[in-house]
């Protein structure tokens, strides 16, 4: 019996999730926001032992070197998705970080420290293709005098799992003049150092599965549907990974008409029994319009708090003594992030929950 809120997280799952999608294209594993919310460490290792996967995506310097912490012996390509600072540069290089640039100052710099050393690392190179965010953009690239130390330029779908988007097809027409603009100032580079211009791309995220090969480049980066989300595409028939239970610590029965929880934005609609969970927006839980599922119906929740979550259990067919420390599922296989998505307009996604999940909630690891 687990005192504090958990979540059940099955490597094995995991481990089918990858080789289902990794069958036909290389993938990477993205363990940013400590997997998702699932322990980076854990998840980092379990694909290194289990599958051929080879290069992992965190957002940090942070994150790699707590990764690296526990690594059993050495480590795969570790990518930084963030880059890293000039402060940062002597380390990530020490270390065997392949630092994702998106500045034309950030990639001088790391040429020049490979001058500087006589030794030569490789960065990945983010291109503004549409997104806005982060990347270099057409007109800067032309200022960049040495891709040499590229092992491949990236970019990010800001529409990818909106597959009538016409923005998709946008920014893969803006990679094409990335690609002939690399190929175009970079040939005379190619015969005098030998630089192959046969260049690498990592096209898309997840999403890059659902919009067909002329998104997959060579190398997919799997984030969602590596945990089993597919809200997008329930064709895919992913494995679920992870599962969040609260346990039940008070009944509450309430009467008609009277309000629940702060500003009482509920009320109750007829004689009620009200569930307090051991969870709240303290541990994570932020949801808007969502359910608990026990016994094999689906419980309306009706309030969240710093410390609590108050649940309608009032439908239940079961008493009182049966219901107090009961588990109640918030996400998993039946609170799943397709429901999460059509209970809130398409607002809401199971990732949006388990980034969240903090440190008071206990992670669980089935084998």
């Amino acid at each position: 019996m687990y005192n504090k809120p958990f979540l059940k997280i099955n490597l094995s799952n995991l481990v089918k999730n990858y080789l289902n999608l990794s069958k036909d294209i290389k993938c990477a594993a993205v363990i940013k926001c400590n997997a998702y919310g699932l322990g980076a460490k854990e998840i980092y290792e379990h694909l290194r032992k289990n599958t051929n996967c080879k290069d992992f995506f965190v957002n940090s310097v942070e994150e790699a070197d707590e990764i690296l912490s526990t690594a059993l012996s050495g480590h795969n390509n570790i990518y930084i998705l963030s880059g890293y600072t000039k402060y940062q540069l002597d380390h990530v290089f020490d270390k065997g970080f392949i630092p994702v640039c998106f500045s034309v100052e950030q990639i001088r710099d790391w040429n020049d420290h490979c001058e500087k050393v006589k030794k030569n690392k490789p960065i990945v190179v983010q291109l503004e293709t549409g997104m806005n965010r982060l990347g270099i953009s057409l007109q800067e690239l032309e200022n960049v005098t040495d891709i040499t130390r590229v092992k491949f330029f990236m970019q990010h779908l800001s529409h990818g799992y909106d597959l009538e988007s016409d923005q998709n097809q946008s920014q893969i027409e803006k990679t094409n003049h990335f690609k002939e603009l690399i190929n175009e100032k970079f040939n005379q580079l190619a015969n005098e150092t030998k630089f192959s211009t046969n260049t690498l791309f990592s096209l898309s995220s997840s999403c890059g599965l659902l919009l067909g090969r002329e998104f997959h480049g060579n190398m997919i980066r799997l984030g969602r549907f590596l945990y089993g989300f597919n809200e997008d595409c329930a064709d895919l028939k992913l494995e679920n990974v992870a599962e969040l239970f609260a346990k039940v610590i008070k009944i509450n029965h309430v009467k008609k008409d009277c309000g629940v929880g702060y500003d009482h934005k509920h009320i109750t609609e007829k004689d009620s029994k009200v569930g307090i969970l051991n969870i709240g927006y303290g541990d994570g839980y932020i949801v808007g319009n969502s359910y608990g599922f026990l016994n094999g119906k689906y419980c309306k929740i009706l309030s969240v708090s710093m410390d609590y979550t108050m649940i309608d259990l009032t439908d239940l067919d079961l008493k009182d003594k049966d219901l107090l420390f009961a588990n109640i599922e918030l996400l998993g296989k039946n609170i799943t992030a397709e429901k999460l998505k059509h209970w809130n307009n398409k607002k809401a996604q199971g990732t949006e929950i388990l980034t969240t999940i903090g440190r008071r909630v206990d992670r669980i690891y089935l084998k």
